[in-house]
């Protein structure tokens, strides 16, 4: 899961595990991925905004050729190697 060593990534499928994980660490950006409804990111979004006002979301479905490093380049403001 963390591929980019300047970056530190968690991950959970159980929507109750989420204020706790905010709450360990600081977040820079939510990651979406495939298998949930506009609802669920919508409500996931607005736990992690009251606990991190700032985070950045980024829609990540899949692709190939380095298409979620490019899009987390552009999300941070970095070039991730």
């Amino acid at each position: 899961m963390n591929k980019y060593p300047e970056l530190s990534a968690q991950g959970t499928c159980q929507l109750e595990e989420i204020p706790s994980i905010c709450l360990k660490s600081p977040l820079d950006i939510l990651l979406f991925s495939s298998g949930l409804s506009l609802d669920q990111e919508k409500e996931i979004s607005q736990i992690v905004a009251q606990i991190h006002p700032s985070v950045k979301i980024v829609e990540h479905f899949g692709g190939g050729s380095g298409l979620l490093r490019t899009e987390l380049n552009q999300v941070l403001g970095i070039e991730l190697a």
